[in-house]
């Protein structure tokens, strides 16, 4: 194969980086696994020869019907904290072999049994730039269609979309949770009430990304961090963090992964490289898990 090296050894032949084999990693594509593939996808293969095979977007339906069927494509994967949660739940995830991976510096929230952090971010409020138009504030704002006018876009799933809701219609943020059914019916009539005015829903970051760049849309739920990217870009985006939902994502390790040992060889050499999680940060502004990250980067 190109690029490996074979050395004939005790009768037979040994190809030296075909041994070490392969990784396949799911991400969400986009800027976020633009980021990730530098930061530590070309770093760790370079280092340990473990080809990494890129795909993506993560898909928890998809994830669970591969390891219901015994047939796991995936070895690693960037998980939320909803699909790090429901996984476990499920039995869908292995159980992580800490005893080689060095997680003294990481926020205690971010090491679980099935899972190891990678960034926070949150979820806010996207603004297409284009053109004078008052820009919402907070989501009371987002839903505010008479004084704030334009088209919306949002996520087609319930996440997020409950909490928003319910700020959105004035819930104090200490009385949100827990989302008991009279809340879920609250936030659903409040939904009810935006329902006409999204001209866009979307089911990946990638998406209401593209939508606000290309003025589609001229507001949106949807991810900060990579609103920031295309903003440095030179798009015509912008964002506000105010009343954001902050996230988790980690990676996790699909039951019946066939690459399961080169996958936690990933995460022990991820763990141990806070250089590299500074670095990912300055390609994506998601904040480290990794404590000892912010020695390596600037105010």
């Amino acid at each position: 194969a190109a690029g490996t090296s074979s050395f004939f050894i005790g009768g037979r032949f040994s190809r030296a980086r075909a041994a070490k084999g392969e990784v396949v990693i799911c991400g969400w594509g986009g800027s976020l696994q633009e980021a990730e593939r530098k930061a530590f996808f070309q770093p760790f293969e370079q280092e340990t020869g473990i080809k990494v095979v890129e795909t993506s977007p993560t898909d928890y339906g998809k994830l669970k019907a591969m390891v219901l069927s015994g047939n796991v494509e995936w070895d690693l994967v960037d998980a939320g904290d909803r699909h790090l949660f429901a996984g476990v739940q499920e039995g869908l995830l292995e159980k992580l072999d800490y005893g080689a991976v060095n997680t003294k510096d990481f926020l205690p929230q971010a090491v679980n049994s099935y899972g190891l952090g990678i960034f926070y971010w949150s979820t806010n409020i996207g603004i297409s730039t284009r053109g004078s138009k008052k820009q919402p504030k907070t989501w009371a704002d987002f839903y505010n269609v008479k004084d704030f006018p334009g088209a919306r876009a949002m996520r087609t799933t319930s996440f997020d979309n409950m909490e928003i809701a319910l700020m959105a219609d004035g819930v104090p943020l200490d009385k949100i949770y827990p989302l008991t059914p009279d809340k879920i019916d609250h936030a659903y009539r409040v939904l009810d009430r935006i329902k006409p005015h999204v001209t866009k829903w979307w089911k990946v970051e990638a998406q209401v990304i593209q939508m606000l760049t290309d003025g589609e849309v001229d507001f949106a739920v949807g991810p900060g961090g990579r609103m920031t990217v295309v903003k440095r870009q030179g798009a015509q985006v912008t964002f506000d963090y105010n009343q954001g939902i902050v996230h988790g994502d980690s990676w996790v390790i699909p039951r019946g992964a066939k690459n399961k040992k080169n996958a936690m060889e990933f995460i022990a050499w991820y763990a141990s490289n806070p250089k590299r999680h500074a670095e990912f940060s300055r390609h994506i502004p998601y904040g480290p898990l990794n404590t000892k990250a912010f020695n390596h980067m600037s105010d």
